[in-house]
């Protein structure tokens, strides 16, 4: 492993990770497997659907900014990301200023359970709505999510383990966890 300059709990942190790692990636490829089986059988047409497990190089850089935030390796929710983009707007010129979006997990950046982009304005009465002034015609609506709020990362899922309301994703790191130790 090279010398990064981190200390010595960033270094447990990403040895960790290093060992892990065919587990996130045999994790990645199922659950992108699920994915496009769930997007097929559903018939969606989407612009991207791509996964990928965070490289060491990357988690090194995050570790060198936030490493302290994390007492865990397991409190680092990006190891493994899969990103679905679905565009849907009549309207070429918003279409291509979103297209500039299609490279961003825009649930991550937007720290929410799910982002999409479409033509409805209907955001129904028990969402907060709003004009983009820069892009005129662009709606903005946000509710709130359906299912049960994980308390590790924070994201509603519908799929929740109704005993610790674990979302799927953190349930199956908390799971691993317990096998490591």
């Amino acid at each position: 492993m090279k010398d990064r300059g981190l200390d010595m709990h960033c270094m447990m942190m990403l040895e960790e990770f290093e060992q892990l790692r065919p587990a996130l990636e045999r994790m990645q490829k199922w659950a992108f497997a699920q994915v496009k089986q769930a997007i097929d059988k559903a018939g969606l047409m989407v612009t991207a659907c791509e996964s990928r497990v965070k490289t060491e190089d990357s988690l090194a850089g995050k570790l060198e900014l936030k490493g302290s935030k994390y007492a865990f390796l397991s409190d680092i929710t990006d190891l493994v990301g899969i990103r679905v983009i679905t565009l849907y707007s009549a309207d070429e010129k918003l279409r291509a200023e979103a297209e500039k979006f299609s490279d961003m997990d825009l649930c991550d950046l937007f720290i929410v359970s799910e982002c999409l982009i479409a033509p409805d304005k209907g955001a129904g009465e028990s969402a907060a709505a709003g004009e983009s002034a820069a892009l005129p015609g662009l709606g903005i609506s946000v509710v709130e999510a359906p299912g049960t709020k994980c308390p590790r990362c924070w994201k509603h899922s519908t799929a929740a383990d109704p005993e610790t309301d674990l979302c799927p994703r953190c349930a199956s790191v908390v799971a691993k966890l317990g096998n490591i130790g």
